[in-house]
Order: C-alpha cells, then sequence, then structure tokens
C-alpha cells in the first residue's frame, strides 16, 4: 500500500483530477506498491449533466426545461495528459476544466 497523502478532489461532485499512466509509472519507479488505475484518454470518463441532475430532481424553471437537448446529453471529460500540458513539473493527475452551462 502507498504512503500517499493524495486524497480525491471534485468540481460539483465530478472527479476533477485524475491518474495518468506517467503518474502509475512514476510511483513504481519510486518503488511504491501504487494501486492506481489510470484514465484511458480514448474512453474518457462521462457524468451526466448539471441540467439532467437538476431535471431528475425537478429543480428546473420552466424557463430552463426549455435548454437543448445537447444540456441533458452526459458530460465527457476531456483530460490533458501532463504532457500536453507543457509542464516539466510532474504532478499527480491531469486537471480538467468542466464547461458550465
Amino acid at each position: 500500500m502507498s504512503d500517499s497523502a493524495l486524497v480525491p478532489h471534485f468540481d460539483c461532485a465530478v472527479p476533477d483530477q485524475f491518474v495518468t499512466a506517467e503518474d502509475v509509472k512514476w510511483h513504481r519507479e519510486e518503488g511504491e506498491e501504487f494501486a492506481g488505475v489510470p484514465f484511458d484518454p480514448k474512453n474518457p470518463p462521462a457524468y451526466e449533466s448539471q441540467a439532467t441532475y437538476l431535471d431528475r430532481l425537478n429543480l428546473l424553471t420552466p424557463a430552463e426545461r426549455r435548454l437543448r437537448k445537447k444540456d441533458f446529453e452526459p458530460e465527457t471529460l476531456e483530460i490533458p495528459l501532463p504532457s500536453e500540458i507543457g509542464s516539466k513539473t510532474r504532478f499527480l493527475g491531469s486537471t480538467w476544466n468542466r464547461p458550465r452551462i
């Protein structure tokens, strides 16, 4: 088991940091028994949209119910890899910016 002090971090109940393959490699090179599973950039996680969540709880106003069909589709995350960010600093987890409705 790893002695990592990392804890999950969420934005509006959706994780905003993910373990990358680079993270797993780094922890294993450091001799840690790291059990993290990296996300698959070819199959990124998808979550219930805010519009769907609010609609499911009957919290949308009549005006908001006229949102586009697209607003009710699951949100697929686009998570940049550290190598895509261009940072030379090693960090755990890629952070993404989720669009707001």
